[in-house]
C-alpha cells in the first residue's frame, strides 16, 4: 500500500513550526529514507504517520485509507502499522519470543514456523526465553526489528534501525531485513543519521534540512 503525505504542519511552539507544509509520497513496495541532523524532525514525522501527535493540518493516507485530515483522526491502534523505535519499546514483562508473536496475525503451526525463522534470521534463538532486560542493546534491536516484521505490516515505519549494532551485524541485518522488505512488498519510511544506510536501503532520500532550508 502507499503512503501519501500532502501540506502536513506541525509544530511544538506556537511560533514555531517543526514540519513545514511537507508532501510526499511513497509507492507501495518502495523505501524511503527520510535523514537529516537532529531535531530537524524526523522522529516527529514518524509520531505523526502513527497517530502519536495530531498535526495543525495536513493529510496522512495510505492508499485510500485516511489517517488523518481536517476530519479524521485515526488512533494509532487502528492504523496497522509497523514501527521500530530508536528505544526499542519493548514489553518488558515479555520474553523474547512474545515479544515477536505479540501482535502477529498468524496461528496455530504457522505462527510457530514464523517465530522459530524470525528467530534464526536475527540471531535469537539462543535467547527466545529472556527477558529484555537481560539482552544486550544489540539484541533488543533485533528484537524490535523481529516484532515489527513479524506483523506483516502493509507500512513499516524504521526509526533509526541499526543504530546499536556493530558493523558486522548491521551489514548482515540490513542485507535480510532489505530482502524481507522486498519479498513481502512493504512499503517503507526509515529515517536515519547515516547515509550509508539511507543509500542501501532507499529506493529515494528525503533530506529534511534541505527541504525546509535549515
Amino acid at each position: 500500500m502507499s503512503l501519501n503525505i500532502q501540506e502536513l504542519n506541525f509544530r511544538y511552539k506556537k511560533n514555531q513550526s517543526l514540519i513545514d507544509n511537507l508532501s510526499l509520497t511513497i509507492p507501495t513496495g518502495k523505501v524511503l529514507a527520510v535523514v537529516g541532523k537532529s531535531g530537524c524532525g524526523k522522529t516527529t514525522l514518524i509520531s505523526l504517520i502513527l497517530g502519536l501527535l495530531k498535526p495543525q493540518s495536513g493529510l496522512i493516507k495510505v492508499s485510500d485509507r485516511i489517517f488523518n485530515d481536517n476530519q479524521v483522526f485515526l488512533a494509532t491502534e487502528a492504523r496497522s502499522i509497523g514501527v521500530v523505535f530508536q528505544d526499542y519499546a519493548l514489553f518488558p514483562h515479555l520474553s523474547v519470543s512474545q515479544n515477536i508473536t505479540f501482535g502477529m496475525k498468524k496461528t496455530g503451526k504457522a505462527k510457530e514456523e514464523l517465530l522459530i525463522s524470525l528467530l534464526r534470521m536475527f540471531d535469537l534463538a539462543n535467547v527466545s526465553f529472556f527477558y529484555p532486560f537481560q539482552l544486550s542493546g544489540g539484541q533488543m534491536q533485533r528484537v524490535a526489528i523481529a516484532r515489527a516484521i513479524a506483523t506483516e505490516p502493509t507500512l513499516l515505519l524504521l526509526d533509526e534501525p541499526f543504530s546499536n549494532l556493530d558493523l558486522a551485524l548491521k551489514t548482515r541485518l540490513r542485507k535480510e531485513l532489505m530482502q524481507i522488505i522486498r519479498d513481502l512488498h512493504i512499503t517503507t519510511l526509515v529515517v536515519t543519521h547515516d547515509k550509508e544506510d539511507a543509500s542501501f536501503m532507499a529506493d529515494e532520500i528525503l533530506d529534511l534540512n534541505v527541504l525546509f532550508n535549515r
